[in-house]
């Protein structure tokens, strides 16, 4: 059997970006990634979180409906996705990047009343860099989410057909997984009561992509005929002040160079979907991000810059 290299992103999704990996451990070919410092002192772990807070400003127009997923075990959804971002700033020329282009499978595993349990399996991966594509499509996910759509907790694991492997499968894989973690918060959450055409919600939930800050998203039933919808989505972004202070702890614990201190920030951003109730994803998510930053350095003076984020889900 492969390395099995284990990533837990923590509830809701995201366990972030940690720059110095710890080696994984473990025996023969069962390799277990761990994060570094985790294992010798709690407060070393980044800020976990709550399912999206979602709170309900306008039930819109009658008649009104419980806007629900209606997932049977065994079914299955396949999205195309696609993430591209764009960081300038005082640095020379831009940095850009992002997921590939990939291809994603959902399956439903099992229903519990409101619970329900999703694998996520990554199909197609389209890159000429076989040494990235690989270990994804080596990638077994588990969400645990809400008949609402809001994700309760993601884990997923890499498996490897070579041991001596692991460490670089591992290390590509985490690079990719948060962003595509952060990706699937396209999906919508719905509020618990009942809404109509011209409803309006708030969605609120941390994120690390453009990040770490927290996004409050004011969500528009467009159109709404009872079956079909079309959402209209609004955010704003604020830093997320937990994890930036953990940041600065575990620079300190670690004796590592602080991260630059923010001085200002702000953040905002736009999207649409458009699908079916019943369905597991909607046929359409898409969304534009945009957030500048000035941050004092350690050494002295400031540097600004500012990341654009485009996110995209296409039911296939």
């Amino acid at each position: 059997m492969g390395a099995v290299l284990v990533l837990l992103l923590g509830a809701c999704g995201d366990a972030g970006e940690v720059p110095d990996l710890g080696a994984p451990v473990g025996n023969g070919d069962e390799a277990v990634a761990t994060e570094p410092g985790t294992q010798d002192t709690a407060a070393m772990a980044p800020p976990g979180h709550e399912p999206a807070e979602v709170a309900l400003l306008d039930a819109g127009d009658e008649p009104r409906t419980a806007l629900r997923l209606s997932a049977q075990a065994g079914d299955v959804a396949q999205l195309r996705v696609t993430s591209e971002r764009e960081v300038s700033g005082d640095a020379p020329g831009s940095v850009t990047g992002g997921l590939p282009p990939l291809t994603l499978e959902l399956e439903v595993l099992e229903v519990d009343g409101e619970r329900l349990e999703v694998s996520l399996t990554i199909i197609e991966v389209a890159t000429d860099d076989q040494q990235l594509a690989a270990p994804l499509l080596d990638v077994e996910g588990l969400l645990e989410m809400d008949d609402r759509g809001r994700v309760h907790e993601v884990s997923a694991a890499v498996e490897t057909g070579d041991a001596d492997a692991a460490p670089e499968a591992f290390d590509a894989a985490w690079l990719v997984l948060p962003e595509l973690f952060d990706v699937l918060r396209l999906l919508p959450a719905f509020p618990q009561e009942p809404v109509g055409a011209g409803a309006v919600w708030t969605v609120e939930q941390p994120s690390l992509l453009p990040g770490p800050v927290w996004e409050v998203a004011t969500v528009t039933i467009d159109q709404f005929d009872g079956q079909r919808y079309r959402l209209r989505t609004e955010a704003t972004y604020e830093p997320w002040q937990e994890w930036l202070d953990w940041q600065q702890q575990a620079a300190q614990d670690s004796e590592d160079i602080p991260p630059p201190a923010l001085r200002e920030f702000e953040g905002s951003g736009t999207g649409e979907l458009w699908g079916s109730l019943g369905g597991l994803v909607p046929d359409h998510a898409s969304r534009s991000r945009e957030v500048t930053a000035v941050a004092e350095l350690p050494e002295g003076g400031t540097v600004q810059s500012t990341m654009q984020v485009a996110d995209r889900l296409e039911r296939s």
